[in-house]
């Protein structure tokens, strides 16, 4: 290699052009067809640095919609403020599963939980698909670097904290585990249930609502403040390389325990939370499966159900804290791509894995079918799009990821995948695509769905024998007055219910023999 003439870049050379590179590397190669090659790589691998961008994929576990951008002025999350004006923000997104193993599956694999049969929390994609090309693959296989820094598949939290735990090996060339300073003091950590007298004692953390202002250590210090540090770290690495990559950001935060600096404590005061109000009826008017889906108690989640007000301040308060939190180590992330000088080149993409509640309903945290679960923040910001500072309403789905963001970067069209590319929304914000959104929870023996239009929200527990709800998003978008059953809005029932089973045919099939 070193009799000739290369260029730095031979890396981005051998990944993306293999048969060139293996010229290169022959031993009896003639010194002018290999003076010419050189020019001609040269020039082969400046424009695919440019054609090819890299790709900052960031996601947030258990982000509740209701970040400064959509709307919420209460909220202080500056930095997601910023990308959602500097890029295209996304009104209409939803989860596939409120649920975080099955909800990153999909997003990942780009398949639907009823085709994948990866419904549980801890389900591991490879160990039912030993052969699926994963999104961070597909960018493997056509010349990228994949890195993973924090939680991009599922992880126990907190404590998959340091650990692969339910990570996919095979999608990244690089994983980074980072633990923090929140991990070690979880003895510290106030727990709902240790609040409650009537509650019998569960020292679980992961899903319970427990929280701590930390008084000492810096964001750095944190787990998620470590997250973006190693993220930084492998940005520099890769530029220094010449490597495009596809580096998937993943942070633990706002999950439960609500673990902050309690500068983002300070932020807050929780007399000026009040929390959500469910009227007396409420229940009467709901499917037995939706009622217990949101108050029921369950053993793993003690002391959720009727939470007194002065405590529900203290929980929201702390989520709030939380979410600040993660703004500030997203803005971390989005200053290092503008101070490395790789943000005209670079597509950042910003979104949870699902949504949260925060008492609505009368319910904490997620896996049910109402709006607050499911309805989730996203932005797109690709430097060469001409729809960037707009807002779409056109609606997404976490499985609509993997086809838009190899479609946004021109990798082939990933004919494996269930989900529709949204590339066209980023350009032109006011292009429409998918008519609806559909989410799913249960298991095995119950499955439930619910359809969401820009008008309705349609949900059929087991398939319509255990019950309906019908909410008009317009007028209700909270979702507590449930139509079902009143005769004038039969009609409509009768629509979304056979537009909901079309679309549940496609989803158990293999997206391959669509």
């Amino acid at each position: 290699m070193d009799r000739f003439l290369l260029p730095t870049n031979f890396k981005l050379l051998r990944n993306t052009y293999p048969r060139l590179y293996q010229l290169f590397t022959m031993q009896k190669i003639f010194p002018t067809l290999c003076a010419i090659l050189s020019l001609f790589a040269a020039s082969i691998i400046l424009a695919s640095a440019n054609m090819q961008p890299n790709v900052v994929f960031i996601v947030a576990d258990d982000l509740f919609i209701n970040i400064g951008c959509y709307g919420n002025n209460r909220i202080q999350t500056p930095n997601l403020d910023r990308l959602a004006q500097k890029g295209v923000i996304f009104d209409r997104a939803y989860a596939n599963y409120p649920l975080c193993g099955p909800s990153r599956n999909s997003m990942m694999s780009g398949r639907y939980a009823e085709d994948t049969g990866l419904i549980g929390l801890r389900d591991k994609l490879r160990e039912r698909h030993v052969n699926i090309i994963t999104l961070s693959q597909h960018f493997m296989n056509h010349g990228y670097v994949a890195a993973r820094v924090g939680k991009i598949y599922h992880a126990d939290n907190p404590d998959g904290i340091g650990r692969a735990d339910h990570d996919d090996p095979e999608s990244w060339h690089i994983a980074i585990d980072p633990i923090g300073y929140d991990k070690t003091i979880e003895d510290d950590i106030i727990r709902i249930s240790h609040l409650r007298e009537e509650i019998k004692n569960n020292d679980g953390l992961g899903a319970q609502l427990s929280w701590f202002a930390d008084p000492v250590k810096t964001d750095e210090e944190h787990t998620d403040g470590k997250v973006a540090s190693e993220s930084i770290k492998l940005m520099e690495q890769f530029i220094a390389e010449e490597t495009p990559f596809f580096l998937g950001v993943g942070f633990y935060k706002p999950h439960t325990p609500f673990v902050a600096p309690k500068k983002y404590f300070d932020l807050y005061d929780s007399s000026d939370f009040e929390p959500p109000k469910v009227p007396e009826d409420y229940l009467t008017h709901l499917p037995g499966p939706a009622v217990e889906s949101i108050r029921v108690d369950k053993p793993w989640m003690p002391g959720q159900i009727d939470i007194p007000d002065p405590l529900a301040r203290e929980v929201i308060h702390a989520y709030y804290a939380t979410v600040s939190y993660l703004d500030a180590n997203v803005g971390r992330v989005l200053q290092a791509i503008d101070d490395l000088g790789i943000a005209d080149n670079t597509i950042v993409v910003f979104i949870s894995d699902h949504g949260f509640h925060l008492g609505e309903h009368g319910h904490w945290q997620k896996k049910t079918l109402f709006d607050q679960a499911n309805h989730i923040p996203l932005m797109v910001y690709d430097p060469r799009a001409k729809g960037n500072g707009q807002r779409s309403s056109t609606t997404v789905e976490l499985v609509d990821i993997y086809r838009t963001l190899s479609d946004l970067v021109g990798l082939p069209e990933p004919v494996w995948t269930s989900g529709e590319s949204f590339a066209r929304a980023v350009d032109a914000p006011a292009w429409v695509g998918r008519e609806a959104a559909i989410s799913a929870v249960g298991d095995s023996d119950s499955r439930n769905f619910s359809i969401r239009t820009p008008e309705w929200r349609f949900t059929s527990w087991c398939y319509g024998e255990a019950g309906k709800e019908l909410y008009l998003e317009k007028e209700d978008p909270s979702e507590m007055i449930n139509h079902a059953d009143e005769d004038v809005f039969a009609n409509d029932i009768s629509r979304l219910e056979l537009q909901l089973n079309q679309r549940l045919e496609i989803m158990h099939t293999d997206p391959s023999k669509h």
